[in-house]
């Protein structure tokens, strides 16, 4: 039970990380920065997030703080990258299927 209260919190706390990119952007407070890439600075805050969860992980899987981190990373983007690329030809396909339709 405790292992899956530690694995849906993770799952909350670093899943929303790259979220709060899109969701802040404009609105640091004190700042009038804007990312020009909210996609590249969520890829990089989500990057740093894993390699985080990952290395704090290592010392529980008996792995090397560093290997850990870095296999965490790059599965992570590895995933998101597909999802993100499949999503956008989802997209492209349901436009095209769109367009060719008879009214």
């Amino acid at each position: 039970m405790i292992k899956g209260v530690i694995t849906a919190a993770s799952f909350i706390v670093f899943g929303s990380v790259p979220l709060l990119i899109f969701l802040f952007k404009g609105r640091l407070v004190g700042s009038s920065w804007s990312p020009p890439s909210p996609l590249g600075v969520s890829t990089l805050a989500s990057a740093v997030t894993m390699f985080i969860l990952g290395a704090v992980a290592g010392p529980f899987t008996e792995q090397n703080v560093v290997k850990s981190g870095g296999l965490m990373v790059c599965h992570g983007l590895l995933a998101a990258y597909a999802a993100y690329f499949l999503g956008e030809a989802m997209e492209d396909y349901g436009a095209a299927a769109a367009g060719n339709q008879e009214l």
